[in-house]
């Protein structure tokens, strides 16, 4: 079993084990649950620090363990706290704690899995819509790959968000594959941002993010897909 954190209890001290980041997964699509203000006890793989939903989402992704986790409420510019679990969790789970704030949500494409194989998919605590998870996302996007990051401190690996992209504001667009698009976004000047056309094998690299242009933060959903790729920082 593979675990973004690791705790280890000795006596009051919580020791956490960080593996580093895994390379990009094309599952980080996330449901909102209508279950919000708990956490829970069962089934929970790690807990850590995250700066954002997207974040928080990336650390789920990375364990293949992970199904869903809660999030507790952003309180200014500080960190919140991320939780993940191995099983679907409802508002009947046992061990659910009360926690004003927290939300629930479910790897997308895990849940997808789940419902194939005829399991418990709490439909009717699943929102089938990606807006408000999409604008929770642009406003939240990964604060530390903003302007605030570094050029040198901004990392080899990419966070996926799928079925997304930033509309122009872009340093360059050719034709190229998945890797060569990756690669060229490492190898260009304070680029923060990849997005990949699969259909046309179209790349196109940026120096901003949706938290600083919102605005600008389109669905490709119903044409062409194209995913959107953001740089970690350090």
């Amino acid at each position: 079993m593979k675990l973004r954190t690791a705790l280890l209890f000795v006596g009051w001290v919580v020791l956490v084990v960080r593996p580093s980041r895994a390379v990009i997964r094309e599952d980080l699509g996330v449901r909102k649950s209508d279950v919000a203000d708990l956490i829970f006890t069962q089934e929970l793989l790690w807990s850590t620090t995250v700066p954002s939903l997207i974040a928080c989402a990336a650390d789920c992704m990375t364990d293949d363990s992970c199904v869903c986790f809660t999030l507790s409420a952003k309180s200014g510019s500080g960190p919140r706290h991320c939780r993940g679990h191995s099983a679907e969790q409802h508002m009947n789970s046992t061990g659910g704690v009360a926690e004003p704030g927290s939300k629930l949500y479910h790897l997308k494409a895990r849940l997808e899995e789940a419902a194939s194989a005829q399991t418990t998919t709490l439909a009717s605590e699943v929102s089938t819509s990606t807006e408000e998870v999409s604008t929770e996302v642009a406003d939240t996007t990964l604060v530390e790959t903003t302007t605030a990051c570094p050029e040198a401190e901004l990392q080899e690996d990419f966070v996926q968000y799928p079925w997304h992209y930033i509309y122009y504001n872009n340093l360059y667009f050719r034709d190229a594959t998945f890797d060569d698009c990756k690669t060229e976004c490492l190898n260009t000047p304070n680029c923060r941002v990849m997005e990949f056309w699969y259909d046309v094998e179209y790349c196109a690299g940026a120096d901003v993010t949706p938290l600083q242009l919102p605005s600008d933060w389109r669905s490709s959903e119903g044409s062409s897909r194209i995913d959107y790729f953001q740089r970690m920082c350090a």
